[in-house]
């Protein structure tokens, strides 16, 4: 099986990672990441346009590889035989989104042991399918959000930067 090496993106996205992340403790860390790939997967569901779907995407990638790094995880298996159906692919990663973002809170908040790894690679299959289904390899949604986080911050995460949105001026 072929894996993708999430690491060195998973550098980029420490870098542009909000400065309270250097402060953080590992629950927080979970937390903020659950917390982005639901409000993420919800305005994926959202999208009407394929410009805006493919940022979502990227959006969602970025907090997947987040949490990914918080729990270990520095690679991939590269799914083969990918689902080509829209609507399928969206149902499963919602509902593996579901299961991976209620562990978290049994973790964080009612301080119960949770094996998150497992959850998180499945969640991993099926954002890979969806990605498929919307007929958009990985490395080119890296790419483009790579770019596209470039110009919006200069260095890190900061909320003027973020409400600028320069990567969106015409």
């Amino acid at each position: 099986m072929s894996m993708y090496q999430l690491a060195p993106y998973q550098e980029f996205v420490l870098q542009k990672a909000a400065p309270a992340y250097h402060i953080g403790d590992h629950h927080f860390h979970l937390l903020h990441a659950a917390l982005g790939l639901s409000t993420e997967l919800l305005e994926l569901m959202q999208s009407t346009t394929r410009t805006n779907t493919i940022e979502e995407l990227g959006d969602m990638y970025w907090y997947l590889s987040f949490a990914s790094h918080h729990c270990g995880i520095y690679e991939i298996p590269i799914i083969t035989g990918k689902l080509n159906t829209n609507i399928l692919t969206e149902r499963v990663l919602i509902e593996e989104v579901e299961v991976w973002v209620s562990l978290v809170k049994k973790l964080v908040i009612y301080t119960k042991p949770q094996v998150l790894q497992e959850p998180l690679l499945l969640v991993w299959n099926a954002f890979q399918n969806h990605l498929s289904a919307c007929h958009i390899e990985l490395e080119e949604l890296e790419a483009l959000n790579i770019a596209k986080l470039r110009i919006r911050y200069s260095t890190t995460f900061s909320p003027e930067e973020s409400e600028a949105r320069k990567d969106k001026v015409v």
